[in-house]
């Protein structure tokens, strides 16, 4: 996942670059949960962001 953020605090352009073994409406699900909310101030503006994170099935 990549996105901006700028000055006001916000993740701007939030895209999905790669995802496996994770269906497309549960790619969306998740950029849309990021998507314009509040991840704290960025040291320059802008900042890029890679987050790479996994998801497991509960046990």
């Amino acid at each position: 996942m990549t996105f901006l953020v700028r000055v006001r605090g916000r993740a701007e352009g939030v895209e999905i670059e790669s995802k496996k073994g994770v269906t497309d409406e549960a790619a969306s699900c998740i950029r849309l949960l990021l998507k314009n909310k509040a991840v704290g101030a960025p040291t320059a503006d802008p900042v890029g962001v890679t987050v790479t994170f996994s998801l497991e099935r509960p046990r």
